[in-house]
């Protein structure tokens, strides 16, 4: 019996059945893969959110706004009236930065701090903590410099390199404070707390005058995302490297 034949046998309800249950299987198989989507966007365009807004500013001010490569710094104690962040800690004082590594690595300036706890968290356009500087770590007194991953830099002597998966770098510096009456004393510790680019760093040894890219980050997003992107109106961001 010929093909046509069998056709012409089959139930259009049986037709139907199957034509509705490949049209589900279609449907499950681009909701998963929507939520994958979803899952791998969000971080970055909240991550973009956030640095749009915190860096929208031409000067540093107290509540977490800066220019990029420049700290904001916390001089008073979070209190129930704070909505910088969600969740901020009363007993902490922070130094918030947003790092731009396009053009050169930036240096994180450690001081020597004596018993008392602290933290440089470095973050990643997704949200993960890739690198803690301070006490837990033992991290020594210093200069650390911040390069995207991949980047052939020639760094002063003394200088230490980070490696960061992107060349965007959020920067969340936390110091103890043990009572109101401490407050102060973070205040002076803050200042020693700093950011400089590369090619401006405050030091007696000689820098480089070129930096040498054998790559840059590939983009992430956008070709796997586009309308997430375009939605979101920032689409910028995707373009290589990664969050620019």
């Amino acid at each position: 019996m010929s093909g046509a034949a069998l056709v012409a046998l089959t139930p259009i309800s049986a037709l139907g059945a199957q034509a509705a249950s490949a049209s589900q299987a279609d449907y499950q198989q681009a909701y998963k893969l929507g939520l994958r989507a979803y899952k791998y966007g969000l971080p970055l365009l909240s991550t973009q959110q956030t640095y749009r807004t915190a860096t929208s500013v031409k000067k540093p001010t107290h509540r977490a706004y800066a220019p990029p490569n420049r700290f904001s710094q916390a001089h008073k104690l979070a209190n129930p009236n704070a909505r910088t962040v969600v969740a901020p800690n009363h007993d902490t004082l922070y130094s918030i930065g947003w790092l731009n590594l396009k053009r050169q690595p930036v240096v994180i300036h450690v001081p020597k701090v004596k018993d008392r706890y602290y933290v440089f968290e470095l973050v990643d356009p997704y949200t993960t903590n890739f690198r803690n500087l301070g006490t837990v770590n033992h991290t020594k007194p210093g200069d650390y410099a911040v390069v995207p991953r991949g980047e052939h830099v020639n760094l002063p002597k003394g200088v230490d390199r980070v490696n960061a998966p992107y060349d965007r770098v959020w920067v969340i510096a936390r110091a103890l404070v043990r009572s109101e009456d401490d407050v102060p004393n973070v205040v002076k510790l803050e200042k020693r707390f700093r950011l400089t680019p590369l090619s401006g760093t405050p030091l007696t040894r000689t820098l480089p005058s070129t930096i040498s890219r054998s790559s840059t980050a590939a983009s992430r997003c956008c070709a796997a995302m586009p309308r997430i992107c375009r939605r979101a109106s920032s689409a910028a961001f995707c373009t290589a490297p990664l969050m620019v």
